[in-house]
């Protein structure tokens, strides 16, 4: 996040100046790093969703912990 935070500040010092092309450059790799951060955040959670579908635990004996899934996938 600290790279959005300095290309937030670098915006802000081209609008400062005014100078319309350092504000659109400034613009345009804030936007570039604002994706990519996007996309990270969107593939951790689709991470996170699909470890909730796989068998993860397991008791004292080695037989699953049916707790860690879901419901309707549950081994009866």
């Amino acid at each position: 996040m600290s790279s959005i935070e300095a290309l937030r500040y670098k915006l802000y010092l081209a609008w400062e100046k005014g100078a319309s092309q350092e504000i659109l450059k400034a613009s345009q790799e804030l936007d570039v790093e604002i994706v990519k951060y996007m996309k990270s955040s969107l593939a951790a959670q689709k991470l996170v969703k699909q470890d909730k579908h796989k068998i993860t635990a397991f008791d004292q004996e080695g037989n699953v912990d049916m707790a860690e899934m879901p419901v309707d996938e549950k081994l009866y």
